[in-house]
């Protein structure tokens, strides 16, 4: 999914397009007059009272090779069957119901890396004859992402080129547009900010996404586009691709949900597999993992709403969409499920969101309905994940994992309640602990995510960050949230640019000289990575020298779009080390290419209009010819600049090197200032 910028040679004759590249969290839950919040389990059976009749040690738990948990017991003699729970929080619940028969039972899906207990009783009749336990701590999850193909949907060329009959001086230089002899990707490129919006693309096959982007979800102007996809010719689904569409920047960062809707046109075929799926993935079809569907609002639980997916005509809406990067709908079976459970996503937020779709999904089979009790089995072992979260680190990816459980509908019964809250008050609980020993310097890892989490309570913005604040509020008061938050302080991130790149061959140079003085950036959390992006307004000029020297204007204004500028951090103190920047894109130019010029023999000025912009070509071929794409090696000075925080700077000045192995000589002088200022609240 790699956009390429394509150089600009030849500026007189052909100009080659560029590739610019309402629900509460607990809404019923019952307290004792000392506040412990109870759970109201309607949907559980009650759990008889232990019985010491089996002898101890009969029942076993170990884990399977798939991820679950493989339970064995000796038969008990009178049984009419066995009831297996399993502990939540402090209590046990229904897990299954197994024939007399049987005496083994596998737990599958179990979360990873967590303490589970069981107990299995037998039962004569209605009342249990005796009860014996077994636990386990789960092993970690074992990473074995899934990489699948993608192809891009594409319009062909509006004109198609005969090599026999192509005559090149039939071509008028001042009016011509190589974008009309190009095939090009189905796409939607638009510039969406904090006020919130729309965008949409139509794919070949008259599937329509569309985008929508709520107030505030944005920090600052984004440059977005919508890529349809065709195919996925290694799908892991047998029942086919319904729909699929990538989103860009897929570095991109929702703060509030936004919303994903792929409409099917009528008389499309019907999906071909009884289970309507999800899924995600990212750059390249990499990690690609099952995606939840989120229940519609007001939904009281999961499966009024799932079941109806059984008898899909086409894709649900995706209505939590927090990144950017590629979405789709396809449809398959219980073993398809299976299959994708042995390909887990290496980042933990992207297994939950996994575990939470598998869970919903098993909704829908014959079998049992049992998601909501597999949501309060993930709830625990985030809570005791969270229990061992006393680093920013793992503090950030308890509270991802939390906020994609709630999202994918692990609030929606009162079941979940409980074990809910549990988790919710151990994160405020270190959000507190963490907060009060952070320096706020703006220099470390934990000073950007204090930063960020400061942020997130103080001016809440989606539902699950208001639930972060309220619970906040409620265990430390409103006094102690103003206090923490005034102590901290905020860092402001500005970028400027200055390059300077020249082409030199045959007695001639051309010379682009690009100018963005005043970058804003923001700090960006996705998925627990920690980086800076925004942009600014650029400045371009193009000159050409030779028997002929003239300017060659091309655009008054183009946008200098930063995606990703990361940040090193010290193993040993945390402290900032370097930055890297390898996703830096020029917005605004046009795609239709067009050439005019002033003067006849000697051009006074030429005017190119379209076709991408030209210090991006010279820009990625310097990159690319000099071993630096990803531009590593900052100078960190700390007290300098405004503020007296830190000032970072960035320099590549190499007055002569071959443009990647090809005949003329390139030169460069280009510099980034990043300047951090630490501001009180």
């Amino acid at each position: 999914m790699k956009k390429a910028l394509v150089s600009v040679f030849i500026l007189l004759t052909v100009v080659s397009l560029a590739c610019s590249f309402g629900t509460n969290l607990a809404p019923s839950v019952t307290k004792s007059p000392a506040g412990t919040p109870l759970a109201t389990p309607a949907l559980i059976a009650s759990a008889p009272a232990p019985i010491a009749s089996a002898p101890a040690g009969d029942l076993s738990a170990v884990p399977t090779a798939t991820g679950g948990v493989l339970l064995k017991w000796k038969p008990v003699s009178g049984a009419d069957k066995y009831l297996l729970e399993v502990k939540i929080g402090d209590e046990y619940f229904e897990l299954a119901s197994i024939p007399a028969g049987q005496t083994t039972y596998e737990h599958k899906n179990a979360p990873a890396a967590t303490e589970i207990n069981y107990r299995l009783s037998a039962v004569t009749g209605s009342q249990p004859a005796g009860s014996q336990q077994a636990s386990l701590v789960t092993p970690p999850a074992k990473s074995n992402p899934l990489q699948v193909k993608i192809e891009f949907d594409q319009a062909p060329a509006a004109l198609a080129i005969d090599p026999k009959n192509f005559d090149p001086s039939k071509i008028d230089p001042n009016n011509f547009d190589p974008s009309l002899y190009m095939a090009h990707n189905l796409q939607t490129d638009s510039v969406l900010g904090p006020d919130g919006g729309e965008i949409s693309v139509t794919g070949s096959s008259g599937v329509i996404y569309t985008l929508s982007v709520p107030k505030d979800a944005l920090q600052f102007d984004v440059p977005i586009t919508l890529q349809s996809i065709s195919a996925i010719p290694n799908l892991p689904l047998s029942g086919g691709l319904m729909a699929a569409v990538f989103i860009e920047p897929a570095t991109l960062v929702f703060d509030i949900p936004a919303t994903l809707r792929m409409t099917v046109p009528e008389g499309s075929p019907a999906p071909g597999a009884p289970l309507a799926m999800a899924f995600a993935f990212q750059e390249d079809g990499a990690e690609f993992h099952l995606y939840p569907f989120n229940a519609p609002a007001g939904q009281s639980s999961l499966g009024g709403h799932l079941a109806s997916l059984t008898a899909a005509s086409g894709p649900p809406d995706l209505s939590t969409i927090l990144y950017g990067g590629g979405y789709g709908t396809g449809s398959g079976t219980t073993q398809d499920v299976s299959a994708l459970n042995d390909h887990l996503p290496s980042n933990a937020q992207m297994r939950t969101e996994q575990a939470a779709a598998v869970s919903q999904l098993e909704e829908l089979t014959p079998l049992q309905p049992k998601s909501v009790l597999d949501f309060g089995l993930m709830a625990e072992a985030i809570l005791q994940r969270a229990a061992k979260a006393n680093d920013w680190s793992k503090f950030g990816e308890a509270v991802d994992d939390f906020s994609t459980l709630i999202n994918a509908g692990g609030d929606k019964t009162d079941f979940n309640n409980a074990i809910n809250v549990k988790v919710l008050d151990l994160l405020v609980e270190k959000a507190q602990a963490l907060l009060a020993k952070n320096k706020s310097e703006c220099l470390t890892y934990d000073d950007f995510k204090a930063q960020e989490l400061v942020e997130r309570l103080t001016n809440p913005k989606s539902r699950f960050s208001k639930i972060l604040s309220d619970r906040y509020i409620q265990n430390y008061g409103q006094k102690l949230l103003n206090d923490v938050a005034f102590a901290q302080k905020t860092c402001t991130f500005e970028l400027s640019m200055q390059s300077k790149l020249s082409l030199s061959g045959s007695g001639q140079t051309d010379t682009a000289t690009a100018s963005a003085p005043k970058m804003k950036l923001y700090l960006i959390y996705n998925r627990g990575e920690i980086f800076l992006a925004g942009g600014g307004e650029m400045s371009l000029k193009v000159k050409h020298d030779g028997i002929c020297s003239f300017p060659i204007q091309q655009y008054d204004k183009l946008f200098l779009d930063i995606q990703k500028l990361s940040p090193s951090f010290s193993q040993d103190d945390g402290t900032l080390t370097d930055f890297g920047l390898n996703r830096i894109y020029v917005i605004g130019w046009d795609k239709v290419a067009g050439i005019s010029a002033k003067g006849k023999d000697c051009p006074t000025m030429i005017k190119v209009s379209g076709g991408g912009d030209m210090w991006s070509g010279l820009f990625t071929t310097a990159r690319l010819s000099l071993g630096n794409f990803t531009m590593t090696g900052w100078k960190l000075i700390k007290g300098a600049g405004e503020g007296g925080s830190m000032q970072a700077t960035w320099s590549s000045v190499v007055p002569s090197f071959s443009p990647m192995g090809q005949e003329g000589v390139m030169g460069e002088d280009t510099n980034f200032v990043l300047t951090v200022t630490r501001n009180a609240r």
